[in-house]
């Protein structure tokens, strides 16, 4: 049986792995995208904790850099244990980010310390996953990106 070969129109498995090659700096990029905005989306949840009113002195500056009324009350409220944390001032949200870290590394996180805070919880403080939440919330969303953008063998 010498001399047989099978061949796909796409080239066949070494086709594939070169437009995986190809392709992968995109496909990475691509999903460390939808981890980035899962992560975002799941921080952003309303809480379900206790409902309760800012400190005075805070709450003034909170609302003069947030343009709100001049010394109005500000309620928060609060996530509740095992709830991923919920926004005040949006500063922790929006530190979340992603790098390229090499040319086929990404790196989605942040540089706040409250991430590990939240992450895994402190002697007075329940944790409050967010990160772990939301990577299995998108597993199944990342492969389907991986088969967009590389396509099928």
């Amino acid at each position: 049986m010498a001399g047989f070969r099978r061949r796909d129109d796409n080239g066949g498995l070494r086709g594939f792995q070169q437009r995986v090659q190809r392709r992968e700096p995109e496909a990475l990029d691509a999903i460390a995208l939808v981890l980035l905005r899962s992560l975002k989306v799941e921080v952003s949840t309303p809480g379900r904790g206790r409902l309760y009113r800012l400190p005075t002195a805070r709450t003034r500056r909170v609302a003069l850099q947030q343009h709100h009324r001049r010394g109005t009350p500000r309620l928060h409220r609060a996530s509740a244990p095992g709830q991923p944390p919920t926004v005040d001032t949006g500063s922790y949200r929006e530190s979340f980010a992603f790098a390229r870290v090499s040319a086929t590394k990404r790196r989605v996180g942040t540089d706040d310390k409250r991430a590990t805070w939240f992450e895994r919880g402190t002697l007075r403080m329940a944790k409050r996953p967010h990160f772990s939440v939301a990577f299995r919330k998108v597993e199944r969303e990342m492969g389907d990106v991986l088969r967009d953008i590389l396509g099928r063998p």
